[in-house]
């Protein structure tokens, strides 16, 4: 509920997903590349017939994302004791039935995912990623994502800590604090909560950061 800005990424993110069955948001850890995609199906829930989502930190948990998916469509091979045998049918599911959104998180190895991914158009396919080179997905060049501009930064803090009318100084020093933060997202997020968690000023916790 704290997501702040990013309109014209999810913008340029969208007009992408219409254009391509196959777009990658990569950027460094902590700049907010999952969050992006959660907002993204959450603001366009109704453009698709489905949404699911798989996290891609290993084969493991590829193949354990796939395996949920078939037991969320309550496909016949969902409880198999051959975990494999319900990734193909998730996988079967996705080819076979159009206007779904895959979402792969966390894809930071591309190569583990080139005999999972769903052949065809029928669908629209989203992975969040460190990486940078997804020739071996047929995605020729990725959309990169970037820290927060300061505006951003400065009105998540204050959204994030309840202080939106703040004092002056207040203000100041948390826009001091999100530059000192490089503007991160992740790093805003975790001082914005421990402000929170001690009633602490943000000049406080610039003077101890």
């Amino acid at each position: 509920r704290f997501f702040t800005g990013r309109d014209a990424f999810l913008e340029n993110l969208h007009a992408a997903l219409r254009e391509r069955d196959r777009v990658a948001v990569s950027g460094l850890g902590g700049i907010g590349k999952t969050q992006v995609a959660l907002e993204y199906a959450h603001r366009h829930s109704d453009d698709y017939e489905a949404i699911v989502w798989v996290s891609a930190e290993s084969e493991s948990t590829v193949n354990a994302g796939f395996v949920d998916i078939a037991r969320l469509l309550s496909l016949p091979q969902r409880d198999t004791q051959d975990q494999l045998e319900a990734v193909a049918a998730a996988i079967r599911w996705l080819e076979s039935h159009t206007g779904w959104l895959l979402i792969v998180d966390n894809a930071d190895e591309p190569n583990v995912l080139r005999s999972v991914l769903p052949r065809g158009s029928n669908g629209r396919v989203l992975l969040t990623s460190r990486a940078q080179v997804f020739d071996m997905l047929g995605i020729s060049k990725p959309i990169e994502i970037r820290e927060l501009p300061p505006d951003e930064a400065l009105e998540f803090m204050l959204q994030r800590t309840g202080r939106g009318d703040g004092e002056p100084l207040e203000r100041a020093a948390a826009g001091t604090l999100a530059q000192e933060l490089g503007y991160l997202p992740l790093a805003l997020e975790q001082a914005a909560a421990y402000i929170v968690a001690k009633q602490s000023r943000f000049a406080d916790y610039l003077k101890a950061y």
